[in-house]
């Protein structure tokens, strides 16, 4: 596998997989928070989903900052193959990818 193919599987999943566990594992393994609560009371009932739920969530959270991360890292490839082929813009790519 070369270095451009690893980014866009990185570029490609990292997204994908990121919003699919917030959007729709998340919810569905440790449940949602009541409609009608303030701000405040929302806030407090979701920490306790997570503290009831305690070792799911924090595999889940683990699984969503892999996806996040990968994002980051596939931008970097992506410059860096950017780079090696003395494109001027890839010095946007990993300065993003750096910040």
């Amino acid at each position: 596998m070369n270095t451009l193919r690893l980014a866009s599987w990185l570029l490609i999943v990292g997204p994908i997989g990121m919003f699919l566990m917030w959007l729709i594992l998340d919810p569905m393994i440790i449940g949602e928070v009541a409609d009608g609560l303030t701000p405040s009371e929302e806030a407090l009932a979701g920490l306790q989903l997570g503290l009831d739920n305690e070792v799911v969530d924090t595999i889940l959270s683990m699984i969503i900052g892999l996806c996040f991360i990968g994002m980051f890292a596939g931008l970097a490839l992506l410059g860096r193959f950017f780079q090696a082929g003395g494109a001027k813009i890839a010095r946007c790519a990993l300065t993003f990818s750096l910040q």
